[in-house]
């Protein structure tokens, strides 16, 4: 498994800039449709974000073995303002907490490690998901980007939408514009290494990101080979 990305600083960095940016968008018109969300506006956004800062760093000074024991403290006040606190504390629990510090988490990696790694992609998707909403521009960098494929593709691809069609083949990824390589077979075992593969859809690491995430449609990237191959890839993951 290769997990070369982006190092701790530097994934406290984007949730920190991302998750900022996220709800300046999202609450610059709180009524505003969140395209890639059904039935989500601004406001839907922010109180979905503050939350799920709010429960990752109570589990990384709680050391939990055992989520369910959280007790959601709600806004009382400004939506903005107690979202943005909920980032804050994430990103001082993730500076104060070892890497490697066993804590429970809904993947296979049982470490702070994987919540500085996840909840770096989701605040970049739902970044993204509130710049569309508000009609900003963004700019994602091509690293962060294919660190954000990196972990989908090595910790993200176990939960199928119910009736998912098999994938039938093998895809193989290509960032064009900084480091980043996958072959993803038809059973879903992952390398990161230049192999040919039934299909493969290439394009800038952010392009790549936002169609895996199906925040953008796959012709924006380059499909090569058996195109229903990657577009069954792309429907299997189930992101609700």
């Amino acid at each position: 498994m290769d997990l070369a990305g982006l190092d701790l600083s530097e994934r406290i960095r984007h949730i920190d800039v991302q998750g900022r940016a996220l709800l300046d968008d999202s609450l610059r018109d709180p009524n505003a449709t969140v395209p890639a969300c059904p039935g989500w506006d601004g406001a839907t956004l922010a109180l979905h974000i503050g939350p799920v800062h709010q429960f990752w760093a109570w589990a990384l000074r709680e050391r939990i073995d055992d989520p369910n024991a959280f007790q959601l403290v709600e806004p009382d006040g400004d939506i903005g303002s107690w979202a943005h606190d909920q980032r804050r504390a994430l990103c001082d629990a993730l500076r104060s907490t070892p890497p490697e510090t066993p804590v429970w988490t809904w993947s296979h990696d049982q470490t702070a490690a994987f919540i500085a790694r996840w909840q770096t992609v989701e605040a970049t998707i739902h970044r993204v998901d509130a710049a569309d909403a508000a009609g900003s521009p963004f700019d994602l960098e091509p690293e962060l980007a294919a660190d954000g494929i990196n972990t989908l593709l090595y910790f993200g691809l176990d939960d199928p939408t119910a009736g998912a069609a098999a994938v039938q083949g093998s895809v193989h990824l290509h960032c064009t514009d900084t480091t980043g390589e996958w072959i993803v077979d038809r059973d879903f075992r992952v390398r990161s290494e230049h192999v040919k593969g039934d299909a493969a859809l290439r394009g800038r690491a952010a392009e790549i990101l936002l169609a895996l995430f199906r925040r953008r449609p796959l012709d924006s990237c380059e499909i090569v080979g058996d195109r229903s191959v990657v577009e069954r890839f792309v429907a299997h993951q189930d992101f609700e």
